[in-house]
């Protein structure tokens, strides 16, 4: 990976690459940086709710990196967040619900977590969620609704929606998310920032309190496109050189940029940059995948079958305690038949066979993140036509799912700055063959660039 010069006055401002190098050049010190994230919790979390507990030894941490010195860790002295839906040892996990507020300090702390410290990142803080990681707008009655710090008359998104406040807001550098059906892109969509949606085991779910085991991953959430190389070089290794020749770009027409159900400002933009790729050289290929159709069926009854497993035996107890929205989700899973459950999981099959053998000849699949405007924070349906409408859970997370439901990864990123009368600008999503995470990474890192 590279690092740009930085060009941010304020050290909160700073891109991950932009901080990495000033610490590595010892030009600010870990203690610095970390301080500044701390600030910016104490100045804007009680109105963003974007973080529900901070660590109080992460000043310690930044003090004993300070006396290392060697500093070519990816992530030296870089200061995160994580949902907090994964176990830190000594601290407690509350899933952004009420029915943890008390519960006991975990005792290990989660591999993805783990990783990210082994590489040399300093942990701040957890951050708020939709309850569970349950819902597409992260209002939790617990620890307050998250606010989207780009603009607070939208969404900012969820499940991540803390994470993502977290990063847009200069609370750390990055976030782990988590990522079942899109709870990590549809955040990152929302708030102008990038997310990784890893390939099934590329970064461990352990210590991650499940929703679907079948389709959780973690999901990382990083300022910049380009800045999701530092995470990819922490978790699966220094990036090989890539091929080159031409990009072979990937769309599907009747499923991500169908008129009557995706509008024209998430559209056109996604075409714009096709067209600039276009210019540059790249090969742009229609692609035709009829099984894309069945993703949301297969999705839903996987995941709320497995879901309600999860809150099943020892935790049903705890069920009167959590949202009605929670409660809601979960007795429709109690209703999701081994039958039901087995057809799923041959849809799943099914979408996954052609999806896998469309992006086996391509660099990427390029679609919107999702095929409305950004919803407004308290808005419920997405009206596409006179009586025709979709529920905004379904509309945001109808591109994203598909990459869960094949176990594909995905990148999204946003290429273009904020205008005058766009706070969000347009989110573009890549898909990629399974495993080729870093390929997928490089081409979101060139499309942002141009």
């Amino acid at each position: 990976m590279s690092e740009a010069a930085p060009m941010n006055d304020r050290l909160e401002d700073c891109t991950l690459a932009q901080i990495r190098g000033l610490i590595r050049d010892r030009l600010v010190s870990v203690r610095e940086v970390v301080e500044t994230s701390l600030r910016v919790v104490e100045e804007r979390n009680g109105s963003l709710h974007a973080v529900i507990s901070v660590v109080e030894s992460a000043l310690n941490r930044a003090d004993a990196l300070d006396q290392r010195t060697e500093r070519d860790q990816p992530l030296f002295g870089i200061p995160f967040t994580i949902k907090d839906i994964m176990t830190v040892k000594g601290l407690r996990c509350t899933c952004g619900s009420a029915a943890r507020v008390h519960s006991p300090l975990a005792q290990r702390t989660a591999d993805a977590v783990a990783a990210a410290e082994a590489a040399g990142a300093v942990l701040i803080a957890t951050a708020n969620l939709h309850e569970w990681a349950g819902g597409p707008n992260s209002k939790n009655a617990t620890f307050g609704n998250v606010v989207n710090p780009v603009d607070e008359s939208l969404t900012p998104g969820g499940s991540s929606g803390g994470s993502g406040a977290a990063v847009s807001s200069g609370i750390g550098y990055f976030s782990l998310g988590t990522d079942t059906g899109g709870s990590s892109r549809i955040p990152a969509a929302c708030q102008g920032i990038a997310a990784w949606k890893p390939t099934p085991g590329l970064i461990s779910t352990n210590g991650v309190y499940p929703v679907s085991p079948t389709l959780d991953t973690v999901g990382p959430m990083t300022r910049e496109a380009a800045d999701l190389g530092w995470i990819m070089d922490a978790y699966i290794g220094p990036a090989p050189v890539q091929p080159t020749g031409p990009l072979r770009l990937g769309i599907e027409e009747s499923y991500f940029f169908d008129p009557a159900h995706t509008s024209p400002t998430m559209a056109d933009p996604i075409r714009d940059l096709l067209s600039r790729a276009e210019a540059c050289g790249a090969e742009i290929v229609l692609v035709k995948i009829p099984a894309l159709r069945w993703a949301m069926a297969a999705e839903k009854v996987v995941m709320l079958g497995e879901w309600s497993q999860s809150h099943s035996h020892g935790r049903r107890a705890d069920r009167p305690l959590y949202g009605n929205d929670i409660q809601q989700f979960l007795r429709i899973g109690d209703a999701v038949t081994a039958e039901f459950y087995l057809d799923a999981m041959r849809v799943r099959r099914l979408v996954t066979e052609q999806l896998v053998k469309t992006l086996s000849s391509l660099d990427a699949l390029v679609s919107p993140t999702f095929p409305c405007s950004v919803p407004g924070r308290d808005q419920t349906e997405i009206e596409w036509s006179p009586g025709v409408s979709e529920s905004v859970m379904d509309a945001t997370w109808r591109f994203t799912l598909p990459a869960n439901v094949a176990g594909l990864p995905a990148v999204v990123f946003s290429p273009d700055a904020p205008t005058a009368d766009r706070s969000v600008p347009a989110s573009v999503q890549l898909l990629g063959a399974p495993g080729r995470d870093r390929r997928l990474q490089f081409v979101a890192a060139y499309l942002a660039a141009l």
